[in-house]
């Protein structure tokens, strides 16, 4: 069991509906980034990439009121699924203007050890 090796997870909430690129959390500054979980959940069909910074690194078609979500794993606490590295914001496309609610958990790096 990993026993948050990130730090302490901040939760924040999500309310979005612009087409295109949509910056969740800004790009961190002298330290990385781990996103723990993300939970989506559209207004109507649409597909959300996922980017940290200009890198997309997953895609997903998502379908009305349907829930999408990503959470830690038992024994896998505090791993997370992606890293921004300095200088990357957390980033979701969505396709069109859908009205998305959610959350994403997410911890900062001490990137000095």
């Amino acid at each position: 069991m990993l026993w948050q090796i990130h730090g302490n997870t901040k939760d924040l909430p999500l309310r979005f509906s612009a087409s295109g690129n949509n910056t969740l959390i800004a790009a961190p500054s002298g330290t990385n980034m781990m996103v723990h979980g993300l939970v989506l959940i559209p207004s109507a069909d649409v597909t959300a990439k996922i980017f940290l910074g200009a890198r997309n690194v997953a895609d997903f078609d998502l379908q009305a009121n349907m829930t999408f979500a990503m959470d830690d794993m038992p024994g896998m606490e505090g791993q997370g699924f992606y890293e921004c590295k300095t200088g990357e914001a957390f980033i979701i496309n969505l396709s069109a203007a859908v009205s998305i609610t959610g959350l994403v958990k997410y911890s900062y790096i001490d990137t000095t050890i």
